[in-house]
């Protein structure tokens, strides 16, 4: 599944957001800092915070200016996301591509029905990765500090992150 999208940034505002967050991944789950330069073939683990399966990660491919792709491996499925850009008169086109092993295995045999849900789930959910990527990068471009969360919010984003964790594909 492919997403494409063109913003107002900078390539190098996109891949300093990306290097910041990627490193801030790594360091909290292997307690290690590892440079940008050296992501391409890094491999670690990610603790599920629910006590469930651990997800293995492994940064495919990481240029910078061009492409970061990571593989996510649990025991339910495998994700491969893939980011590239293309800058052009001052903007920043951004593909994102996601692979979902279980959804590609699956489709041919599901309803179409059921196929265009499972399509329809996983495009928004691209688009809201690439929308919450957006929204980081103009705050940053523009100086505004994150907005505080609204009372009970907290307890839903835990809801939904651990409901996002079982969808089957």
């Amino acid at each position: 599944m492919k997403l494409i999208r063109t913003w107002d940034i900078s390539s190098d505002a996109f891949f300093d957001y990306l290097e910041k967050k990627v490193s801030a991944e790594i360091k909290e789950c292997t307690g290690r800092t590892i440079k940008p330069s050296s992501f391409s073939g890094f491999k670690y683990c990610k603790k599920n915070p629910s006590s469930g399966p651990d997800t293995n990660i492994t940064i495919e491919k990481y240029v910078r200016g061009s492409i970061y792709q990571v593989t996510a491996r649990s025991l339910q499925q495998t994700i491969t996301n893939t980011f590239e850009t293309k800058g052009e008169d001052g903007k920043l086109e951004v593909t994102m591509t996601s692979v979902i092993s279980e959804y590609d295995r699956k489709k041919d045999a599901m309803s179409p029905l059921k196929r265009t849900f499972y399509s329809f789930a996983w495009h928004s959910r691209m688009a809201r990765v690439m929308g919450n990527m957006y929204e980081d990068l103009l705050r940053e471009k523009n100086h505004v500090p994150e907005p505080k969360p609204i009372p009970g919010t907290k307890g839903m984003k835990h809801l939904s992150k651990k409901l996002s964790g079982h969808v089957d594909a």
